[in-house]
């Protein structure tokens, strides 16, 4: 009775890690995404230029640090 018992908690035991196993390498291969590959000519063309100390603004785009401590960005345009 034992040995029914035992064999019955490995198989139990087998299809739960190969589930697992499944489980895991299914969602490696559809999480799998390649980064955009963005023009260098977009990129070349941006002039960043800091105004004051704490604020960036590259086009109608900035980026400040506020007088609270929290950082505030302000983005226009079509995305990459």
């Amino acid at each position: 009775m034992l040995k029914r018992l035992l064999k019955i908690c490995a198989l139990a035991f087998g299809l739960i890690m190969g589930l697992l196993i499944v489980t895991i390498v299914y969602i490696q291969i559809v999480s799998k995404t390649d980064p955009p590959q963005l023009p260098t000519a977009v990129i070349a063309e941006q002039k960043i230029a800091e105004i004051d100390s704490g604020l960036w603004v590259a086009g109608n785009n900035w980026f400040r640090k506020s007088e609270s401590g929290l950082y505030e960005l302000y983005v226009e345009g079509a995305p990459y």
